[in-house]
């Protein structure tokens, strides 16, 4: 009887202390739970805490993006008005070049019907018009001297040209063959360029005195034999080059 006393006892013990166990365990969890919950919240203030700073650092780029992209827009709206200010100006630019080249036909066309009786060569430049007489119709050889024939040539050129160069510029250039200037007429004219330059003079002289051309519309430059048009070495190219040339010429485009 003692032993199977016994044998309960230490059964009703071991049935006591699997039952104690899960509450010990419990209690166990129970206190462990508020340092794990503490825990936890310090975690998220630390990814809180990162999440500001990413958060920051984002909306500071995005300032500085915002930044450049205004200044860009700013320089955009410059050259964006420069473009329109440069295209106005081109269209301008041709469609005075057009009306420019449109006149320029015009006189071209009325200067060769009314001066083709004068012997005068009229030809159309890139931005002008010349007017060119050889020397022999407008000067006795060798000399700045204009003729009886010549004064009939340049007063049957002056009022077509007056009329037609209005508020334009009438460069008057003397040109002379590559022949030297003889001993006997060098006291006068030492070179060419000399006599190409008198011979010019002589004409916008005429041009002004006889036919009121406006003299601050009208120049005179002599080039000598530095700009022939034909070839010095023969008769015919030696005559192309002694001549007086009138260039008529818009004044912006001088």
């Amino acid at each position: 009887m003692n032993h199977s006393h016994l044998a309960k006892s230490v059964l009703s013990l071991s049935i006591l202390l699997a039952l104690a166990m899960p509450v010990s365990a419990q209690q166990e969890d129970s206190q462990q739970q508020p340092l794990q919950i503490e825990q936890l919240k310090n975690e998220l203030l630390d990814e809180k805490a990162r999440f500001n700073q990413v958060k920051q650092e984002l909306e500071d780029e995005l300032l500085e993006e915002r930044a450049i992209y205004d200044e860009l827009l700013q320089k955009y709206e410059v050259l964006r008005e420069r473009v329109t200010e440069y295209q106005e100006a081109l269209k301008q630019r041709n469609t005075e070049e057009s009306t420019a080249k449109l006149a320029q036909s015009r006189m071209v066309q009325v200067l060769r019907e009314e001066l083709e009786a004068s012997q005068a060569q009229i030809d159309a430049l890139a931005s002008s018009v010349s007017v060119r007489i050889e020397s022999h119709l407008l000067f006795k050889q060798g000399t700045s001297y204009i003729t009886a024939e010549g004064f009939k040539v340049l007063d049957q050129v002056a009022p077509i040209l007056k009329e037609q160069v209005d508020g334009q510029h009438v460069q008057v250039e003397g040109h002379t063959d590559s022949t030297s200037i003889s001993k006997k007429l060098q006291k006068t004219y030492p070179t060419n360029w000399e006599l190409s330059t008198a011979r010019a003079v002589k004409v916008l002289r005429y041009l002004v005195d006889e036919h009121g051309f406006e003299p601050s519309q009208l120049s005179a430059t002599g080039f000598g034999p530095f700009q022939p048009i034909a070839d010095n070495t023969t008769y015919e190219g030696r005559k192309m080059n002694r001549r007086v040339e009138l260039i008529i010429t818009s004044p912006q485009r001088r």
